[in-house]
């Protein structure tokens, strides 16, 4: 599901959260925009903002894939989020937002094919 709200990320060799831009989520991952994304197979720390008062999300994730530089222009530099440890209340949370998203008209789409 597109979406652009705040996503906070404990990035290895921070002390404390760094706030990027979460692009879109799914019930599997997240997409975070940041010109400085951290390696593929990071763990990370995260807490996101869902959208419409959804609630905040917080959980772990590893860094699946990376995109170093902005590729004009729809693709800007950040990186893939895998979810590994998100409570299942909270991956509940996720699935409302999917779930509205669908119901009011939005297609969603999948990763692997959209190359």
């Amino acid at each position: 599901v597109p979406l652009m709200v705040e996503v906070r990320v404990l990035l290895p060799d921070f002390a404390s959260f760094v706030r990027e831009v979460c692009r879109n989520v799914s019930i599997g991952g997240m997409f975070v925009q940041t010109p400085t994304p951290p390696p593929v197979g990071s763990v990370l720390r995260f807490e996101l903002d869902l959208p419409d008062r959804a609630g905040v999300v917080h959980g772990s994730g590893e860094v699946a894939w990376v995109r170093s530089q902005d590729d004009p222009p729809a693709n800007p530099a950040g990186f893939g989020l895998k979810f590994l440890d998100v409570p299942p209340t909270q991956r509940d949370l996720i699935f409302q937002v999917v779930d509205r998203f669908i119901q009011r008209g939005g297609a969603p789409f999948d990763l692997d094919q959209a190359g």
